[in-house]
């Protein structure tokens, strides 16, 4: 029965608050106001079930739009390109990350009991199997 009320209260504000919406939303948007609206009216009908007071259908419809044009902007934001330090690295940056890594974990290796010392220098620094 809720769902029923909501969906009669969504055609009524459809035709009650249409022109008032629309208004609002293209002082925000400019142009792309139409499609907000039909955007706006699609969310409220999909979240119909979520309007519990048909009183406060007006400010429900209100934050409902204020959502579409923050997701609006937010859409549209441009992607800034990354400062050239952050560039990708060539293959061979891993290379010599990995020779650096070595090099730094050789004292600890040289701690560990001969057994064990053998397996990780065949393994890890030398690219072998176990």
């Amino acid at each position: 029965m809720a769902d029923v009320v909501a969906s009669d209260s969504i055609e009524v504000a459809w035709k009650a608050y249409h022109d008032q919406l629309h208004g609002c939303l293209k002082s925000r948007v400019g142009d792309a106001a139409d499609d907000l609206l039909q955007e706006v009216f699609m969310r409220m009908y999909e979240r119909r079930a979520s309007l519990r007071d048909v009183e406060k259908l007006r400010s429900w419809m209100y934050r409902i739009a204020h959502h579409a044009v923050i997701d609006f902007y937010r859409a549209r934001r441009p992607m800034e390109s990354l400062p050239d330090g952050l560039t990708a690295e060539e293959p061979d940056a891993d290379e010599r990350a990995i020779q650096e890594l070595a090099g730094c974990m050789a004292p600890m290796i040289e701690n560990l009991p001969e057994r064990y010392r053998e397996a990780v220098m065949l393994s890890e620094i030398r690219g072998l199997s176990q």
